[in-house]
């Protein structure tokens, strides 16, 4: 790392994201990176334990659980039969995590706006109620989920009408507002979270062992 680099670890990734100690210090180098959503952290290993003051293990570790958050991408690139990797912020996840969204000067100093900005789509920045969600209707989120061939996998007869049953009720209840995509991620981070705390809800006729692929009904 040369004498005049530079990171800037913000307020939003402590008190929004909640990473600290390694974790942190590699998303706020890889966001440096990637905060225009064009540019990517394409490094070594080395670079980022140098400027953590870790080891390369460490560093690994520390990707391996942002990717797993869904905070940061991975995206393999090869080139004469020799893969490199390249790292950048998921902006959508990190948008809707923070809330209103960080718009950033120069400086990197982070200025909290109230409109999300995920997309250049104006009917996706509106800030709804979740009952007023396109994720709302069971059949939309089904068709969705149907063509994630992943999700079908690991999700295999995951009853959606109760999530979007809990989100509905989540949502009135704080007057929680976001925009259609950020309500989808919310969905699907409930399930990830249930699913790796093994509580996954299910539909009450599924059968594992006799049913192969995404079921729902």
């Amino acid at each position: 790392m040369k004498d005049n680099s530079f990171f800037v670890v913000q307020g939003w990734m402590i008190n929004c994201l909640k990473l600290k100690s390694n974790e942190l210090l590699i998303f706020a180098i890889i966001y440096g990176f990637s905060k225009d959503n064009q540019g990517k952290f394409d490094g070594s290993l080395k670079y980022l334990a140098d400027a953590s003051g870790t080891s390369k293990n460490t560093v690994i570790n520390a990707l391996h659980s942002l990717i797993e958050k869904e905070y940061i991408i991975k995206e393999n690139v090869v080139v004469n039969n020799i893969t490199f990797c390249k790292y950048f912020q998921n902006d959508m996840v990190v948008q809707n995590l923070v809330g209103g969204g960080a718009k950033f000067d120069d400086l990197g100093g982070a200025k909290f706006g109230t409109n999300s900005i995920i997309n250049n789509n104006i009917e996706d920045k509106k800030q709804i109620l979740f009952s007023d969600s396109i994720w709302n209707d069971y059949d939309t989120l089904k068709d969705r989920l149907s063509k994630d061939e992943k999700f079908k996998k690991e999700y295999a007869g995951v009853d959606l009408k109760n999530y979007i049953e809990d989100c509905l009720a989540w949502s009135v209840s704080k007057n929680n507002k976001s925009n259609n995509h950020g309500w989808y991620l919310t969905l699907r981070q409930w399930m990830k979270r249930d699913l790796k705390a093994n509580k996954l809800v299910l539909l009450k006729d599924f059968k594992p062992k006799e049913n192969k692929g995404f079921t729902n009904h």
